[in-house]
């Protein structure tokens, strides 16, 4: 009984809330206003309703690399994701595409996520990454964060610079396209 009454609660206050959002969002409209989550809505919005948009923007780019991934929100990843489908002008739910091979690149410590207070969500992180290692293993490793770099010091640097030209040399993020080009 009490818990069907807190869920009857928490629905009419949810309510409330949406409401709430969205008088704010329609006033920030009329008043020619947007905050920075406006901005991601709008540019997601356009990338999935105009396929056209999404295949030109897409078109100059080869690579988009996200650094501190872990802090991403799903607006923010659905957003790199569209722009790198391997199909131009993907629809549908946007965990479902999957990016071109090369041209996503993201770098991120699941650890170190501290921006869900931002709607960051180290599920996207995950979801993201399961996505880039299905689609090509190789991925795995320099791509998702699992970069074997420690603090500073003074004494690593020659040790690190092996390792970066040893990976840059398997160019993970960044396979090789049809006619060599990365």
């Amino acid at each position: 009984m009490l818990g069907a009454a807190r869920t009857a609660a928490l629905g009419r206050i949810a309510g409330e809330l949406r409401d709430l959002v969205l008088a704010y969002a329609e006033e920030r409209r009329q008043r020619g206003l947007v905050t920075y989550q406006d901005l991601l809505v709008r540019a997601r919005n356009l990338l999935r309703d105009h396929p056209d948009v999404q295949t030109a923007l897409r078109a100059p780019v080869d690579l988009v690399a996200v650094d501190e991934f872990q802090d991403t929100d799903p607006l923010q990843a659905e957003l790199a994701l569209r722009l790198c489908a391997a199909v131009s002008g993907a629809e549908g739910e946007w965990r479902d595409l999957v990016p071109e091979p090369g041209r996503l690149c993201v770098v991120g410590d699941p650890k170190q996520s501290i921006y869900r207070f931002r709607r960051a969500d180290i599920a996207v992180y995950s979801a993201v990454e399961r996505t880039l290692v299905g689609a090509d293993p190789r991925a795995r490793g320099a791509a998702l964060g699992q970069l074997p770099l420690r603090a500073p010091d003074h004494r690593g640097g020659q040790r690190r610079l092996r390792w970066s030209r040893r990976v840059d040399a398997r160019r993970p993020c960044l396979p090789r396209r049809p006619g060599g080009s990365t």
